[in-house]
């Protein structure tokens, strides 16, 4: 009996050991996980304060920093990685590409609102009126590539005279580095002109290149191959208008040989290519004939509506010729008004035939057309 007490004391006591060593040795482990993760923290930290140190050196201080800044500088300076944590955990963003964006893009509108402190004259002068706080961004922003979307007359053009203006003045580039495209010869000389101007204080500002896509792509492809390429006729610069007259020759040699592609083209430039104005406005006349004042038909005719100029013209395979002095009149259904004379009447057909569509530039065979009786 005294033997088998001593026995279970003995085992108690033993269990009490293990259940306080293992306690003392999860409790040890636990402050070493806390050292561990402090010491892995402390290093994290140290590695990415210097990792973004080293990123706003690349970056550059005093002017815009460009968005593709963050990719070019992750290529030769990869994040720090931290050992227990991923980028989310520890640091906040998404991703290293995201978290130096966020730092740049704070940067950058800091340097905007000294920008616009700093050269405020500038953008009060460069243009007849002082530019917008949209256009002054644009002139700042000195990303890969700026798209400004805006309305004709909106000040596209005064924007880039500014922003030229602006990279001459910060010495962002010399007048040499400098090419402004267009899409017409027009543009492209009022721009240069304009530029000429208004930053004629600009040293060699004449240095500027405007010109046209198509010019420039010439000039690229004689430099590159020592010859100058030759344009199509109906596309030199010297020869204006030729393009409209070539499109204008294809148009009626397609229609002449399909009556599909014929008869698409009548309902589109009669019907489509319309503009319809504006609503609740009345249309105001465009053309003056015949004592009319109205609205030109594709066949030269000037009518009083827009709505009688498609049945003028052939918007369908059957020519209608209306008649717009026609006596004809109608009665109201109201005791109120009297008689009205229509702006044009269909007359009766009474038989069908194979003519010509006849239009600005002459006929057109393969149209049919219906014979009328007076």
């Amino acid at each position: 009996m005294i033997l088998g007490t001593g026995l279970l004391f003995l085992i108690l006591a033993g269990l009490a050991w293990i259940f306080s060593a293992a306690k003392r040795v999860k409790a040890q482990v636990a402050h070493d996980s806390r050292v561990n993760a402090a010491r892995w923290q402390a290093s994290f930290d140290e590695s990415y304060r210097h990792w973004i140190e080293t990123a706003m050196v690349f970056a550059g201080q005093g002017r815009w920093i460009p968005k593709g800044t963050a990719s070019r500088f992750l290529a030769s300076h990869p994040a720090p990685e931290h050992p227990a944590k991923n980028w989310k955990l520890a640091v906040g963003e998404t991703c290293a590409e995201e978290t130096l964006q966020c730092h740049f893009d704070k940067l950058n509108a800091q340097h905007l609102t000294q920008q616009k402190v700093a050269c405020q004259q500038f953008f009060a002068t460069v243009e007849k009126n002082p530019l917008t706080d949209e256009q002054i961004q644009a002139c700042v922003c000195m990303d890969d590539a700026v798209m400004v979307v805006a309305a004709a007359g909106s000040g596209k053009t005064s924007t880039m005279v500014a922003k030229t203006g602006y990279v001459l003045h910060q010495g962002l580039a010399t007048p040499e580095q400098i090419l402004l495209l267009a899409f017409n010869r027009a543009t492209a000389d009022e721009v240069g002109q304009r530029i000429t101007e208004q930053l004629k204080d600009v040293p060699r500002v004449e240095k500027v290149r405007s010109n046209t896509f198509h010019a420039f792509g010439i000039d690229v492809i004689a430099k590159a191959t020592g010859k100058k390429p030759s344009l199509a006729p109906w596309v030199d610069p010297s020869n204006p208008g030729a393009d409209v007259r070539e499109v204008s020759d294809i148009i009626q040699t397609l229609a002449q040989q399909d009556e599909a592609f014929r008869h698409d083209w009548a309902l589109f430039r009669t019907v489509y290519a319309r503009d319809v104005g504006k609503w609740g406005q009345p249309d105001e006349p465009e053309a003056y004939g015949n004592g009319v004042r109205g609205f030109r038909t594709a066949g030269g005719e000037v009518v009083k509506s827009k709505e009688s100029a498609p049945s003028r013209t052939g918007c369908s395979t059957t020519i209608l010729p209306m008649n717009t002095n026609a006596p004809t009149s109608m009665q109201l259904p109201t005791t109120n008004t009297g008689n009205t004379s229509p702006t044009f009447t269909i007359p009766t057909p009474i038989c069908t035939t194979s003519t010509s569509l006849s239009t600005a530039k002459g006929s057109r065979p393969g149209s049919s057309r219906a014979i009328w009786q007076a």
